[in-house]
This record gives structure tokens, C-alpha cells and sequence, in this order.
């Protein structure tokens, strides 16, 4: 979704079941971001009040959060705004980013037609992160998808997660039927379409798999920041996939990864700095806090603000 010619737009919304890790990963990805004062030494970071700098009349961020049903009876989802400037040009190039946050309970609608009314933001949302905790792997150990002392996990499974995926695929076709059958009943050229929105499945809770047979354990360590910004992560990010996907795979998540096309280009990423849940445990000394930044480095990269551009993406 563009916002202006100097301030484009990434929308960004996070999806998952309950306890799945949503809020873990926001907040990963927010420490990472202050932590660091510098974005991989290549952006520069703030973080927005919605409310006091956005106009409604003009900026998009604002549009978005005003058509987006309430998710209380008094509270709307009110996307996190990062605004980063790209410290590489001469110019003040500024990109906002839009995070929103969903709940479990958004979840519990019928149809894909009832989710995008519910949540309009789906319409516009360039990067789908889908939580995929162990529970929804049936494939993986018992004592991996359901420890003794982890909570949360009875509201998880592969078949739940299935159909909230097969809701979101429906909202994202149904979104663009219904730009394409608006623009016809006003006499305007049909849209042309935008590119296809990136989902990434981002596998929670990996702490559980330190030392587990098949699983890249590499994954679970941080990824290397250096001067060079995106261009030196670029190559290892899209390596990853073919050792990620066949774990996805291998334990059961091949219907997932096939329903999740419908929407667009699916990319794995492993998140295990959300520590450990299960009771008396601390989290494994592999951690991979800063792997909640790819979901904002795919779409960057999309951009050519990387060496990868779109046609890289698409062909990996």
C-alpha cells in the first residue's frame, strides 16, 4: 500500500491463536528495534503516537485504523507506527511501517468475508506473519508439542490453524473482488494488482526444539548485523528455507504451507527468544531474539532496499 511518493507504507499483521506468541513476537521485535538505536546500521527508527501525529484527511496509517471495527466494545486495533528513514540517501526517504496486532478472538468468525469486514486492515496488508506453535505440528514428539506444565496449548492445533489460514486466504480474495466489482458499478478501470503480500510462518517456542533430530539449529541463533545492512543477510535468510520447510514438512505442516499460498510467497522463520514455557525451565541459551525483524526485512528487500529484489523473491 503506498502514502505518499516520499513516505511509502508497509502494513504488517500478526495472526495466531491464543498464547501462540503474538505478543512475544511484537515485543521481540520492538527490543530489537531499541536495543539496537540503529536499524542494522542502514535505517534509523521512531516510533509514533497514531493519535496525536496522524491526520485522518490525509494520512493512510490514520484511514486504516478508522475503518477497522472495534476489537472491544471500545477499543479499535490501532496499528503500532514505526516510521524508519533510510540513512543510505542523500534524501530524506522515509518508509512507515503500520504493525497491527490481533487478538485470538478475532479468530472466531465464520467466513473470510466476516474476517475482512472485521478486520479491514487484511485488504492492505502487505506481510501476513502467521504464529506456528508446536501444537500445530502433529508430526513433532508429544513431549515437544505438549510439555508437561506449557499452557495455552488445548486452544492450538494443526486443524484450527488450518482454518484460520483457509479465513485469511478467503479475506484476501474476497478483498480484491470486491475493489475489482466497486471499480466496475463506477465506471473505472479495474485495478491493477498489487503484489502479491508475503506470509511468513513464523515458528514459535523453538526453544523446545534445541538438540531435536531434523530441526536447523542453527536457526536458533542470532543473525550476524554488520555494516553492510540487508545486502549481508539477504543470501542467509532465503538459505534457510529449503532445511525450514522440510521440518515444516516432515512434521505435518504441508496443508498449512499449500493453504498459505493462496495468499502469497510463503517464508519460514524460527523464533526462539520468546524463552522457554515450560514450568521450572529457563530458555535454552540458543536464542534468536532478532529473527522477529524478518517479517520488516522481507518487505524492504521487496523494495530494493536489499540486493534482493521482487523477482528474487518470487523465484526463491
Amino acid at each position: 500500500m503506498e502514502g505518499s511518493a516520499t513516505r511509502p507504507l508497509v502494513v504488517i499483521s500478526l495472526f495466531g491463536e491464543t498464547r501462540s506468541g503474538k505478543d512475544a513476537f511484537k515485543n521481540g521485535l520492538l527490543s530489537v528495534l531499541e536495543n539496537h538505536g540503529l536499524f542494522y546500521r542502514q535505517f534509523s527508527y521512531k516510533l509514533h503516537s497514531l493519535q496525536l501525529e496522524a491526520n485522518a484527511a490525509r494520512d493512510p496509517l490514520t484511514h486504516l485504523a478508522e475503518q477497522t471495527q472495534a476489537a472491544t466494545m471500545n477499543q479499535k486495533h490501532v496499528p503500532l507506527h514505526i516510521a524508519l528513514t533510510d540513512l543510505s540517501r542523500d534524501t530524506d526517504d522515509k518508509i512507515n511501517v503500520a504493525l497491527f496486532n490481533t487478538g485470538g478472538e478475532d479468530n472466531n468468525v465464520e467466513t473470510g468475508e466476516d474476517l475482512r469486514k472485521a478486520l479491514p486492515f487484511i485488504s492492505h496488508t502487505d506481510v501476513f506473519v502467521v504464529m506456528i506453535p508446536p501444537p500445530t505440528l502433529p508430526g513433532l514428539p508429544e513431549h515437544v508439542r505438549m510439555p508437561p506444565g506449557s499452557e495455552g496449548d488445548s486452544t492450538q492445533s494443526r486443524k484450527v490453524t488450518f482454518r484460520h489460514i483457509e479465513r485469511l486466504a478467503e479475506a484476501v480474495r474476497d478483498g480484491r473482488l470486491a475493489e475489482e466489482t466497486a471499480a466496475l458499478k463506477a465506471g473505472q478501470p479495474v485495478p491493477e494488482p498489487a503484489a502479491n503480500p508475503i506470509v511468513v510462518f513464523a515458528l514459535t517456542k523453538c526453544d523446545r526444539y534445541v538438540d531435536l533430530e531434523g530441526f536447523p539449529q542453527e536457526t536458533l541463533l542470532e543473525r550476524r548485523h554488520d555494516d553492510q545492512g540487508l545486502d549481508a543477510l539477504d543470501i542467509a535468510m532465503f538459505n534457510e528455507q529449503e532445511a525450514l520447510n522440510k521440518f515444516v514438512v516432515d512434521n505435518g505442516g504441508h496443508m498449512l504451507l499449500k493453504q498459505a499460498e493462496r495468499i502469497g510467497k510463503v517464508f519460514i522463520t524460527a523464533i526462539s527468544g520468546t524463552g522457554s514455557d515450560r514450568e521450572g525451565h529457563a530458555a535454552s541459551q540458543k536464542s534468536a531474539l532478532n529473527r522477529c525483524m524478518d517479517p520488516l526485512l522481507l518487505p524492504l528487500m521487496r523494495a530494493g532496499r536489499g540486493r534482493m529484489s521482487q523477482a528474487d523473491i518470487e523465484a526463491s
